[in-house]
């Protein structure tokens, strides 16, 4: 039975609240469904539903959404008993797809991945709160039909992934029906030329298609399947139309549709004008006489494409379905053909969402579940035992909880859709009991041990864990619709050393594993004959994912991926080629960068550029270092661009690791990853949710679509075909992001990036929040040599350059880049820096792009049928390489920088009248202290302006001597600024910069540039280089340090006097270290004592500062300096700070007890605190004024943090009045005792918890719950400005013990904050009493 008491114990604001083991109720609104990912991403559908699951109406006025999004719920809104409310992002468009009219719209946007829901009272309490994720023990929702998730049953912890589930009733099983069959007649149209006008009419339900041809597919020539000939196609013409009707009974039911096409060359298909699907096509849009980008892409097997958000586009009634193909060639192809077949999949029938009903899911018989799954170790080696271990969420005697594995030897893949898959797993049973691997009998916790025999080097083991209760339920982790569907760990010893040769009668180098692994090793697991197939054989030029294999990295693995090659019309021409990965809903790739650090976003696509380059440009040996190096340049310069970085590729595909030559085995050599550009690439960039297209042949491809853009390219079409003609200067100024486009363009300029000249290799974004357009850089591989293929003329070279102003401003900001960043200083470090994470920095040892060269110059494939043998080839590593190996390759990249600088000062941002480059140069104290850090300019010079601004920078750069790649320390590059000053428009000859800017031992660059009256800025200057300082400790104490508050004569004795100092720079740590304080009482601070910004510190009498700190309650944090000798006299004293280095007087003061100094501080308790807390004053004098005093404003002062003032409390019952109005209370008479909600706490004792008086539902309690492990946890809800104390007895007038760690605080920034603090169970027959103290801290 639980009892609640509540009493003040004492002035020292502390009250109490006791409970007897048992079980609180949890609060009757909760969080039931969330609809997280929609199909549709432009509907804007995502909402939140609560439930109340009580009995009676709840007023949920003023209650707060937040975590993830924030809402405010309007007054006047109320619950009923057993109801549902739903709050949605855009109630307009949910009212659309769901038909109700929910609250909203809310603020922000809910996180596919996973984000934190919280609901709370208009007071601030926590009710609810949700943290969900992508991935076991968390539904997988977001694909077609566009599930939400739902809570089992509101009763269940709705925190535990594993209580909830995907809205579909039972599993996620469906039944296909066919809309379209193979061998339909359709309506098709020959392509001599365009189909209609406008060219896209034809796709279109309405579009009259009387006048086109008739026929049965498969339609083509130069095949015997062939049903309808086009006998004039080969010579005729490259592209056909089609045209079919169906018909749809009931859209709303079908959650997806699975085409099936059989085609030569390419094509781009439509349904009611939406494109749905395309396949070897350089774009979605192209002209009658467009070719595939392919050839011979004969698909003479069914190809399935699953196509997206069918209830974006399907309509009730008729639909149409429509298919531009294309061949490879008019004349040059010997064969075309297409056949069709289309199936609607049809949901379960109880299926959600469902907002504002029961859950779909809802159960009222426990289901089994399991809560975790985990083994151990993470990557096992050979020989080791692994444990798999589950916590299931329920569990009784009578269930068993058994694991399944199955081994993949290497050379034996086994994919998902292999009927192997489905067989040979062994089955384990799992205890709880401390044997074979279990390490605690009866914790809640599975065990099974995979014996040791299994674990060998390179085996992939896969597993699944399985409950079934004794009524034969079954529930497998991982749960129904996850696209993995078992769990897997890989053995692996490590990388073995790799023996080869550079070329033909050259010596065998070995390559150690330090070499090999000093970049990341990324293993794929696939069939030999699809590895051989994607990246050679087959020649596929579409964008499905054909393949199917595991990938390993950091002893992740990624099962059940699907791959492909990369690339577009040289996907196949270089033999080393690039691939092209894609992973699993859920299942999500985590990268890391260069020096180990996880992005913060993972990929759902990864892509390997091959590191090689087209051996006619004679620049192969680069080993990604153009791209590379190009790409950081690009975001250097504040333009965003993909993050690279190297990886070691293997490939498993046959049983032995190395084969019968170097060409052989598991070692591919080196690629670069690539960042996919899509939605996470804005993530990742910090760039609002906009359209993202990919350019190509003057259209573009949507890369990402915005939740509040345009679905119909309408916003591209319109930039395209505005810019197209002659806009005016405030036109570019609001469409285009200027200052970004001259970055971008610059660094074009830099590495030559000349391959966008035909309308390719670049994306165009729209921000969505400036609705400006940005030029987003692509495939660099072309680029750092004056022979690479382009003209470079991209669609604003010479419309915005052409320009005079923009060409002034593109000149400036050339300029800065070619002074901070691209130079023969700057540019050669982030060269060297990049160089040296692949090669061996002096050269002494063997590195992993020898081993690549050695690989792959004289690889087999370089010279065999399946390249293209101008691009491909033997021997051609480092033909341009006056040394003939990578350094050579590196210093080419060097002494490009140096031309291509010129090149841009002497054409592209040429320009004579701009302001003389100033000098500057240091004005400050010696040794660069970093809180006195000056700088003096030269004079304005200008031969054809005036003086019309000037800006300073200060930046931090890598110190001279620090190593090419520390993997502990990335380099800092100039370009990016610690500070920049705003323009000053009078000229100022000197500037002192501001405190805390320069960090000690760090290096740094200051510069200066000055702006003319032509809107003409000049170069910075040539730097001042320094490495800072310590700070100049005199001056920062005499401009910070004050005394706050002086207690001189506490009522408990001298021990309990004190002294206060206090830090007032919000930057500068102050360095106390032999300040001495005198007068009546000494105190000399040890040599690296310190002050941090706004920190107050104190300097005691007690000698135990344990006493002190207990007479005064200090909090933890409170910061006691020490303890001074002699005594703070009673009747006045003289004080005096001074300075360690030279006795500066830094403070001083005389105190005295006279009727005209503040009496409640002479012995009534109370403390002295200054009103003047200037520095300056403090040093001389001010605080000699009793004027200039004020008693603390509560008994006992505020030592080790600001004193605030009493709050008014005008009927004296100790509630303050604020409180009081805030919460319905008379400030004028005494209801302290009053308890207005009836909930056992009087107003006082509502008052000192932070709980609200008005609300029974809000009161300090006590709860008990079960873990997920099934152990009991005291439950408890903490509120800002309060220390709670948990306690435990046998008795409620027995001996009350602290529990261990039993002081408890919440977050700072928390408005309330609920802790579960574990507990072991009584002894059978006995009670237990927990209580709990709660003391009200100072405001």
């Amino acid at each position: 039975m639980l009892e609640i008491r509540l009493p003040v114990i004492n002035r020292l604001l502390m009250t109490t609240a006791l409970l007897c083991l048992s079980t609180l109720a949890r609060s009757a609104v909760v969080i039931n469904e969330i609809h997280h990912d929609p199909d549709v991403k432009t509907e804007l559908a995502e909402f939140i539903e609560l439930h109340n699951t009580g009995d009676e109406p709840v007023d949920l006025s003023g209650w707060v959404i937040e975590g993830a999004i924030a809402f405010t719920i309007p007054d006047g809104s109320k619950l009923d008993g057993g109801a549902f409310v739903v709050v949605a992002h855009n109630p307009a468009q949910f009212k659309a797809k769901f038909g109700d009219s929910p609250l909203g719209p809310w603020l922000g946007k809910l996180d596919n991945d996973g984000e934190r829901i919280e609901l709370r009272d208009a007071t601030g309490q926590l009710v609810d709160r949700v943290r969900y994720r992508l991935g076991f023990p968390w539904p997988i929702v977001g694909s077609p039909p566009g599930y939400s998730i739902e809570l089992i049953h509101p009763d269940l912890d709705n925190n535990d992934g594993h209580n909830w589930k995907p809205s579909v009733r039972g599993d996620a099983s469906t039944k296909a029906s066919t809309l379209i069959a193979k061998g339909s007649s359709w309506k098709y149209f020959k392509g001599k030329r365009e189909a209609s006008s406008p060219r896209t009419a034809w796709r279109e339900a309405d579009f009259t298609e009387s006048s086109w041809l008739t026929g049965r597919t498969p339609i083509g020539y130069g095949e015997n399947f062939i049903e309808t000939t086009l006998s004039d196609m080969r010579n005729g013409y490259t592209s056909v139309y089609f045209r079919k009707k169906f018909t749809i009974k009931d859209a709303k039911k079908i959650g997806a549709l699975k085409l099936a096409l059989q085609f030569d060359d390419g094509f781009n298909m439509w349904i009611n004008g939406r494109h749905v699907a395309g396949n070897n096509m350089s774009t979605k849009e192209p002209r009658f006489s467009t070719n595939a980008t392919s050839s011979a892409i004969e698909q003479h097997n069914f190809v399935e494409f699953d196509l997206p958000s069918p209830g974006g586009y399907l309509v009730e009634g008729e639909n149409i379905l429509a298919i531009q193909a294309h061949n490879a060639s008019k004349g040059g192809s010997s064969d075309f053909f297409i056949d069709v077949e289309l199936k609607a999949t049809v949901g379960p029938a109880n299926r959600g969402p469902t907002p504002g009903a029961r859950n779909s899911v809802f159960a009222t018989e426990p289901l089994p579940r399991l809560a975790k799954v985990e083994h151990r170790p993470r990557q096992p080696k050979g020989g080791e035992s692994v444990v798999i271990t589950a916590v299931p969420a329920v569990k009784d005697d009578d269930s068993q909880i058994y694991t399944e594995y199955q081994v993949i030897e290497p050379g034996s893949y086994v994919h998902i859709d292999d009927a192997a898959y489905g067989k040979n797993w062994v089955n384990l049973a799992m205890n709880d009991l401390g044997q074979a691997g279990d390490v605690r009998a009866r914790d809640g916790i599975f065990s099974a041990t995979i014996p040791n025999s299994i674990q060998q080097h390179r085996h992939l083991i896969r597993y699944r864990v399985s409950i079934k209760t004794a009524l034969g339920q079954v529930a497998t982790a991982p749960y129904p619709g996850d696209p993995s569907p078992n769990f897997a760990y890989f053995c692996y010893d490590g990388v073995p050393s790799w023996r080869g040769k550079a070329k033909p009668g050259a010596k065998v180098v070995e390559y150690d594993n330090q070499a090999l692994t000093r970049v990341p090793v990324y293993h794929l697991i696939s069939k030999k004959p699809d590895v051989e197939n994607s990246t050679w054989n087959e020649k596929y030029g579409g964008d499905n994912y054909k393949w199917k294999g595991t990938l390993v990295y950091d002893g992740e693995v990624y099962d059940h991926i699907r791959y492909r090659a990369r690339g577009g019309v040289w996907r196949y021409a270089m033999g080393k080629n690039m691939w092209k990965f894609d992973f699993n809903r859920g299942h999500s790739f985590q990268a890391r960068d260069h020096y180990g650090r996880e992005y913060d976003t993972r990929w759902d696509k990864l892509n390997f550029s091959a590191c090689i380059q087209q051996g006619n440009f004679q620049h192969r040996g680069e080993q990604g270092m153009f791209e590379a190096v190009g790409f950081k340049l690009f975001e250097l310069a504040s333009v965003e661009a993909p993050k690279t970085h190297w990886v070691h590729f293997r490939i498993i595909d046959e049983a032995a690791e190395t084969g019968a030559t170097q060409h052989d085995g598991d070692f591919w050599g080196l690629y670069l990853v690539l960042e996919q550009m899509d939605g996470r690439f804005l993530d990742e960039h910090s760039l609002p949710d906009g359209n993202l297209y990919k350019m190509e042949g003057g259209t573009g491809e949507l890369n990402n679509q915005g939740p509040m853009a345009v679905t119909n390219k309408s916003d591209l079409n319109s930039y395209l075909s505005r810019y197209q003609g002659n806009p005016s200067e405030s036109w570019w100024r609001q469409n285009m992001d200027l200052p970004r486009y001259y970055s971008y363009r610059t660094v074009v300029e830099g590495i030559h990036h000349y391959d966008i000249g035909y309308g390719k290799n670049y994306f165009y974004y729209l921000n969505p929040e400036t609705q400006q357009w940005s030029t987003l850089p692509w495939d660099l591989d072309l680029t750092w040599a004056g022979n690479m293929y382009g003209n470079g003329n991209d669609p604003f070279k010479g419309k915005v350059l052409g320009k005079s102003i923009f060409k002034i401003e593109y000149g400036n900001r050339a300029r800065e880049i070619l002074d901070l960043l691209f130079n023969d200083d700057e540019g050669d470090e982030l060269i060297d820096e990049l160089a040296a994470i692949i090669d061996e920095p002096n050269g002494q040892m063997p590195s992993i792009v020898d081993a690549d060269r050695a690989m792959w110059d004289h690889h087999p494939i370089m010279s065999s049928g399946r390249v293209n043998s101008s691009k491909a080839g033997k021997g051609r590593f480092y033909q341009k390489a006056g040394t003939k190996d990578f350094p050579g390759m590196v210093k080419i990249m060097k002494n490009y920088i140096r031309t291509r600088r010129n090149f841009i000062l002497n054409s592209a941002a040429r320009d004579t009248k701009h302001p003389d480059q100033p000098t500057i140069e240091y004005s400050g104290g010696g040794g660069h202290p970093v809180n006195g850090l000056r700088f003096r300019s030269s004079a304005f010079s200008d031969s054809s302006g005036k003086f019309a601004g000037m800006k300073w920078r200060l930046a931090e750069v890598t110190a001279p001597d620090a190593p090419p790649y520390d993997p502990s320390s990335p380099r800092q590059y100039e370009i990016n600024a610690n500070w920049e000053s705003d323009v000053l428009s009078e000229f100022t000859e000197e500037i002192a910069l501001p405190s805390g800017l320069a960090k000690v031992s760090h290096w740094y660059r200051a510069r200066v540039r000055m702006l003319d009256d032509t809107k003409r800025w000049s170069h910075w200057s040539d730097p001042v280089e320094f490495r800072a300082g310590e700070p100049d400790t005199l001056e920062s104490l005499k401009d910070h340090l004050v005394l706050s508050e002086l207690m001189y004569n506490a009522p408990a004795g001298p021990d309990f006097d004190y002294l206060e100092l206090h830090n007032s720079s919000t930057d500068t740590t102050l360095d106390l270290g032999g300040v001495a304080l005198s007068g009546g009482v000494r105190f000399i601070a040890p040599t690296g004592l310190t002050l941090a910004p706004g920190q107050y510190a104190l300097v005691i009498g007690h000698d135990d500062e344990v006493a002190f700190r207990g007479h005064y309650r200090l909090a933890v944090e409170a910061t006691v300096l020490g303890t001074y000798t002699g005594n703070l006299a009673n009747n006045g004293e003289t004080i005096q700070v001074r300075s360690a280095t030279d006795g500066t007087v830094l403070i001083t003061l005389h105190y005295d007890d006279e009727d005209n100094w503040p009496q409640a501080a002479d012995g009534n308790g109370r403390s002295l605190v200054p009103l003047v807390l200037d520095p300056a004053g403090q040093a001389l004098g001010a605080l000699d004024s009793p004027g200039n005093w004020q008693p603390s404003a509560a008994d006992g002062g505020s030592p080790g943090q600001k004193d605030s003032p009493a709050p008014a409390d005008d009927d004296q019952d100790g509630l303050p009045d604020d409180w009081e109005l805030a919460h319905g209370l008379n400030p004028e008479a005494n209801d302290a005792a009053l308890d207005f909600d009836s909930d056992g706490a009087n107003n006082a004792h509502e008052f000192l918890a932070g709980t609200n008086p008005g609300d029974a539902t809000s009161r300090l309690s006590l709860g008990l719950s079960l873990g997920q492990a099934g152990g009991l946890m005291v439950e408890f809800t903490m509120r800002p400005g309060r220390q709670y104390f948990l306690e435990t007895a046998a008795a409620v007038d027995g001996e009350w013990l602290s529990m261990p760690d039993n002081v408890y605080q919440p977050a700072p920034g928390a408005v309330s904050e609920t802790i579960q603090v574990p507990q072991s169970g009584p002894e059978t027959g006995k009670n237990r009493f927990f209580r709990l103290r709660v003391k009200r801290l100072a405001e």
